[in-house]
């Protein structure tokens, strides 16, 4: 692993240990606007795509990247969206073996791996 990649996984191990991002939300009309997607994009390490589909799943609404926002297309409350967040880093980024966020999301869409640069294990994710 090189030097910037070790400090990279620090910095997000060290924030994500600190909790869940807390979602900075503003209503519009019908839709809610995620504003602090980027930096959740950045604590959790992972690809913007990847989190907005499972969000996407989870809260059963339709979501759009627009700049560092996040735009989806109901009202929802700051307790779903963190519940929503919650469940996507136990799935995706926490090691189920040791309980640390250093991980890497390793495969392709058929089939992925979460690969712990902690203990080592790797599990494959259903």
């Amino acid at each position: 692993m090189f030097g910037d990649e070790e400090d990279l996984l620090d910095q997000v191990s060290s924030e994500l240990r600190g909790g869940i991002p807390i979602p900075a939300l503003q209503r519009e009309g019908q839709h809610t606007v995620l504003r602090n997607f980027s930096e959740i994009v950045g604590i959790f390490n992972r690809k913007p795509k990847h989190i907005i589909k499972q969000l996407s799943s989870d809260l059963g609404a339709k979501m759009t990247q627009k700049g560092e926002q996040l735009h989806i297309s109901k009202q929802v409350s700051a307790e779903v969206v963190t519940a929503s967040l919650k469940k996507y880093a136990d799935r995706f980024i926490i090691c189920p073996n040791c309980g640390k966020p250093d991980t890497l999301l390793q495969g392709n869409k058929k089939k992925q791996e979460l690969q712990c640069l902690s203990c080592g294990q790797t599990t494959p994710l259903k």
